[in-house]
């Protein structure tokens, strides 16, 4: 009910008289004023829960290295694209070995550690056995969106390039040949 029709009620009431109408009036008036009080403090309540979770950081990866075992990544997103650069390499605890390559191009073996949040490699030149240092970023990513921040699944990758899952023969067999040699 509106406070005009609420208003006209309690004029066209016979069993009040004038003097209780302002007492009326100024009831009708103060509840109103409650009601918008009472709205723009669930507002404010729900600000600062709003601003309290995004405050709250999401949950991170197990340690601040991939999970042991084998790992292939690429710049692109698919196997085998020309001009992009793949790594592939195993991870013991925080030991790193494998090899880095490109399609239908040679392979550098490298062996590396997980040093703040970043993998710094140590990378053999196939040709000249010389050996250079390269350090790549590590990054967390969600892989399961979730509105319960508690429950969102994290993985670890590496900056730039993007986790693939399907190994061939060919990565096998440089990867071995790395290990072998390091």
């Amino acid at each position: 009910m509106s406070t005009f029709n609420f208003a006209q009620r309690v004029l066209s009431a016979t069993w009040i008289r004038p003097s209780r109408l302002t007492a009326v009036l100024t009831l009708g008036f103060i509840a109103l004023q409650s009601t918008t009080l009472a709205a723009q403090a669930m507002t404010r309540q729900t600000a600062i829960q709003l601003a309290m979770v995004s405050a709250v950081p999401l949950p991170r990866a197990s340690g601040n290295h991939l999970e042991n075992g084998v790992h292939f990544f690429g710049e692109a997103s698919k196997r085998d694209q020309l001009g992009s650069t793949y790594m592939i390499f195993e991870v013991k605890d925080s030991k790193v070995l494998g090899a880095v390559f490109a399609p239908n191009s040679s392979y550098n073996c490298f062996e590396g550690r997980f040093n703040n949040e970043q993998l710094a490699l140590r990378i053999e030149d196939a040709y000249d056995s010389s050996v250079y240092t390269h350090e790549i970023a590590l990054e967390q990513k969600a892989i399961v969106a979730s509105s319960n921040l508690q429950s969102v699944d994290m993985q670890m990758g590496l900056e730039g390039m993007k986790s693939l899952s399907s190994i061939k023969d060919q990565e096998t067999s440089m990867l071995a040949t790395c290990q072998a040699e390091l």
